[in-house]
């Protein structure tokens, strides 16, 4: 005979508070893997951060691609402010800067 299985469905109640996203899109040459574009938002210090994830990618008919990138930030503590939002958006293009990629103009 048969035991029934315990269900281990875990459940967590919704958040009050809203997640804030920045979608950004990177001008990369083609043969830059995608996943070193992730390596520079390793290294940012924002415990905020909820995930940085890649959106999608488009090849240009040129030797570039450009890529949509997407951070999430979130506390469970608070509504996070504007102006720490755009801080947060500033340090993550700056990162990237320095790593050599740079923002998608126009």
């Amino acid at each position: 005979e048969s035991k029934p299985m315990k269900d281990k469905t875990k459940y967590s109640p919704l958040s009050k508070f809203p997640e804030a996203v920045f979608d950004y899109t990177l001008d990369v040459p083609s043969e830059i893997d995608v996943a070193k574009l992730l390596e520079p938002l390793s290294k940012i210090k924002i415990k905020e951060i909820k995930h940085n994830k890649i959106v999608d990618v488009y090849k240009h008919a040129s030797d570039r691609k450009s890529v949509t990138m997407r951070t999430t930030f979130f506390s469970a503590e608070k509504t996070l402010e504007g102006e720490f939002i755009k801080e947060s958006e500033a340090k993550i293009i700056n990162s990237l800067e320095k790593a050599g990629f740079l923002l998608k103009q126009g």
